[in-house]
Order: structure tokens, then C-alpha cells, then sequence
């Protein structure tokens, strides 16, 4: 964990020891943060995690990179006028790892995920949890048989299996996306009406979550915010009218995310499409950097720039081209940046709602397979033309022996999970022994130039915080 964050050990400690908190605190959250232990892990034949029968190297994948649960969820399309009201889609929604790479990568993180959800699911009700646990090998068989499932069918020719929606997990995403998307719910969470003036509010949102909150904006972002949305409108698909992007308020966003809680967040509210407030638009603008994947999948020439990578994967990824349009990644101050709507109505799956219902065995393993074949369906070429050679490969490895391939993933995706566990338990005992920043120090030289720190800011660290 330090090798792969020392950069920002170095420049941004606090915000590193706020992510490991986080990591600590919550089982699915150091899932969530632990990569590069899963990278080491897959990469280790000698494990049994990265050996496989079933194994194709070439050609590969386009992937998430990081594909868990909770790194699904409902995207909106729009119009050409940039009405986000029409249907919500099963989508990936996190792409800050995103490359060309082997399509087990994916599929064993994913096999993974639900084997750690499965662990969270009903956690206040034993005789509930046991049931789910009991069904284990199921729940992550589930997500190999329907990638596999899904890639044959492909390779054959013929539709592959249809999405069902109609699971109470999926259903439950997707009732809250249209529950919210005509209300603009996110205004009334997220900003104060004065008469007609609106503003982003400032300070903690939730008690429950002390470290997470909005805070003033750095004068630099402010004086350069309209370059910002000029280099955002010259890669957009749809043109919009220059009010739509004047600039209302500005906050920096602190305490989001687990393996992306480092980086840099600012919350923008804009005009939106009309002058009143009751349409007002809100984006996220996130900090991009190198995806770490390079390293272990040479050679990789996917694209030049992290912007590039990023807004392309995403909208290849994504299931119809007309899916968030105003999903995209630009250049600025020097840096890299992902801009997209800030929207109550996109939805994510949240292993924290696997409670009653949605806990039930059968409920895990709706999702399971809707999430394996969404995976199917975004490595085999998403709304971009078909990946032919690959879909063809995978489909040739799995050959007849589709249950054999689904028991082998079940088998490393619950190994997988118990190996989180236990990894958790060390890491906390790690936080506990040598801090939250593991007993890295960083040098006086190490922190950037006075411009660079008002950029990165101060995270709100509570006083429980160990």
C-alpha cells in the first residue's frame, strides 16, 4: 500500500491517512481502497489468485479496471438539448483505472466483490447472514456464468442473454434513479435558494460522516473555472448555449470515495439550461492520474493522455451513445480532469442497502448476474464496434466446459474474499502499530510549492480518527 501511494505520502499525507481511516473503519471500504494488494495477489501465480485454465492474454480487453460492485449503478442518456429525463441504464461509473487488459482482471474483481458483499450482506441479522454465506459459491458463480454465458452466446452469433432488471437489488437502483430524476434532488440536498440566487452549502452535509463535507474553493480555481468549461465544451458530442455553463458557485469537495478519497474534488454549479434556479447544474471535477496497470500489463499504448484514456473508455464502456454525454475529461491547471454531472438521479449499487430483502441469497445473486453480463457487454466492445478477436478468444478458452470456468472463479472468488478479510484485520492492526500514514514520514522537501498546496487543500479529519 505505501509503494503504490507513496506520491502522495509524500505531497498530501493528511488526505492519505483520511483514506486509510476509512479503509480501517469499514470492511467494504478497505476492499474498496486495497488494489494494489489485489494487483500483487493476481499477479503471484504461485497462489493460486492469478492462475487460471482459462486464461486468454491476447487480445485484450477494454475494462473498468477496477470493476466491484459498487462501481455500478444507473447513467442517464440525453437528448441533443441535454434533457437527462430519459431511462436509466445499467452502467459502470468508474473509470479512473481504466485500460486494455486481460479479461480475467475484471472478472475476478468482480468475483471477489460479491464475495465480500455477500460477507457485509445482513450483517445485523445472523440466522439472514449465515443463509447468504451458505449460498456463497452460487451467489459468485452467478457473475462467472453469466460472463461466460454471455461471451459464447456472442461468439456464436446469437443475442446474448437479456439483462433482467427486475431483481429486487437492481430494481431497487433503479426505482431511487427515477424516483429522483425529475426532482433535481441533488439542489435541494446540496445548495441553499435565496429568492433566485442559489448556492452550493458549505460545512459537513451528514453528521454521520464528519469527514466528508464542502469547503471554499482556492482563488486560482475561481480566476481559471471559465478555461475549465471552454476545454469541456470543445469535446463535447451536443452543443449547448454558453449560459448553460456560467459558473454560479464553487466548493472544494473533501472525504468522497475510498481508493479515490486523495484526489483532488471541486463541486461547480452552473446555469443550466434556463436562467432560473430550478434547473441549475451541478458537476464534479475530479483529478485524474496515471492508471497504475501499465506497470504490471506492458506494453500499453492506449491513449496519450489520462483525459483521453478516461473520456474513452467511459463512453465505449457505456451501453448506447447517448449515456451522459456530459461524461468527460479535459486538461487543466496543469493537470487532468474528469467533469461529470453531479446528480441524485445516478444511482450506485451500495453493498450497505443488502439488508432484509436485498440481503436473501437469491437478491445477491440477481445482481451477481446482472453485473456479470453488464461486464460481458462492456468487454466485448460496450456501444463501440464488437471486440471480434477477443470475444472470440474468451468464448475458445471457456470452450464446452462452461462449468468448470464458473467453478474456477467461484473458487478464486471466494478464496479472494476470505483472503480481504484477513488482509483488513492486518491492516487495521498496521493503523493501529505504526498510524495512519503506516509509518511512512514524509521529508520537509516532500510538500509542493505554496500554489500546489492551496490546489490540494486540508481534508476534515475528525478528532475519533486514530
Amino acid at each position: 500500500m505505501v509503494r503504490a501511494e507513496e506520491l502522495n505520502l509524500r505531497t498530501r499525507p493528511a488526505f492519505v491517512a483520511g483514506k486509510y481511516a476509512r479503509m480501517s473503519s469499514d470492511f467494504y471500504s478497505f476492499f474498496r481502497g486495497e488494489v494494489p494488494v489485489y494487483v500483487r495477489d493476481l499477479l503471484d501465480a504461485t497462489d493460486g489468485l492469478g492462475a487460471s485454465k482459462y486464461a486468454v492474454t491476447s487480445p485484450r480487453v477494454p475494462t473498468i479496471g477496477d470493476a466491484h460492485p459498487e462501481n455500478f449503478g444507473t447513467l442517464h442518456s440525453a437528448s441533443g438539448t441535454g434533457n437527462f429525463e430519459a431511462a436509466a441504464s445499467l452502467e459502470a461509473n468508474d473509470f479512473d483505472a481504466a485500460e486494455r487488459l486481460p479479461y480475467l482482471v475484471d472478472l475476478r474483481r468482480l468475483c471477489i466483490g460479491l464475495a465480500v458483499a455477500t460477507r457485509v450482506a445482513n450483517s445485523d441479522d445472523a440466522v439472514a447472514h449465515d443463509a447468504a454465506m451458505a449460498k456463497l459459491d452460487t451467489i459468485v458463480g452467478a457473475v462467472a456464468r453469466a460472463y461466460g454465458e454471455s461471451m459464447i452466446a456472442r461468439a456464436r452469433g446469437i443475442a446474448p442473454p437479456a439483462l433482467d432488471t427486475s431483481g429486487v437489488v437492481i430494481a431497487d437502483v433503479f426505482r431511487r434513479s427515477d424516483r429522483d430524476a425529475p426532482k433535481h434532488v441533488e439542489l435541494t440536498d446540496l445548495t441553499l435558494l435565496d429568492g433566485s440566487t442559489r448556492t452550493i452549502k458549505r460545512g459537513v452535509l451528514d453528521p454521520a460522516s464528519p469527514e466528508q463535507g464542502y469547503l471554499d474553493a482556492p482563488a486560482v480555481v475561481h480566476a481559471h473555472i471559465d478555461e475549465l468549461f471552454a476545454a469541456y465544451q470543445r469535446v463535447l458530442p451536443l452543443t449547448l448555449s454558453n449560459g448553460f455553463f456560467r459558473v454560479k458557485d464553487i466548493v472544494r469537495e473533501v472525504g468522497s470515495g475510498v481508493a479515490s478519497w486523495s484526489k483532488i474534488r471541486f463541486i461547480v454549479l452552473t446555469e443550466g439550461p434556463t436562467s432560473s434556479p430550478d434547473d441549475d447544474v451541478m458537476f464534479e471535477v475530479k483529478e485524474l492520474a496515471d492508471s497504475s496497470w501499465p506497470a504490471f500489463f506492458p506494453p500499453l499504448t492506449s491513449a496519450s493522455t489520462n483525459a483521453e484514456r478516461v473520456r474513452t473508455f467511459a463512453h465505449r464502456a457505456f451501453s448506447n451513445a447517448n449515456v451522459e454525454p456530459l461524461w468527460q475529461a479535459v486538461p487543466w491547471l496543469g493537470m487532468e480532469w474528469q467533469v461529470r454531472r453531479e446528480a441524485s438521479s445516478n444511482k450506485t449499487v451500495r453493498t450497505a442497502r443488502l439488508v432484509a430483502e436485498q440481503g436473501k441469497p437469491e437478491a445477491i445473486a440477481g445482481l451477481a448476474r446482472a453485473l456479470g453480463l453488464t461486464l460481458a457487454a462492456i468487454h466485448a466492445g460496450g456501444s463501440a464496434a464488437p471486440e471480434t478477436g477477443a470475444i472470440h478468444a474468451i468464448a475458445t478458452a471457456i470452450g464446452t466446459d462452461l462449468d468448470g470456468f464458473v467453478a474456477e472463479q467461484a473458487r478464486i472468488g471466494i478464496t479472494g474474499g476470505s483472503r480481504v478479510e484477513a488482509d483488513w484485520h492486518l491492516f487495521q492492526h498496521a493503523v493501529t502499530t505504526r498510524g495512519l500514514t503506516l509509518g511512512f514520514t514524509a521529508a520537509q522537501g516532500d510538500a509542493p510549492p505554496v500554489d500546489g498546496r492551496s490546489l490540494i487543500g486540508t481534508p476534515l479529519l475528525p478528532a475519533h480518527y486514530p
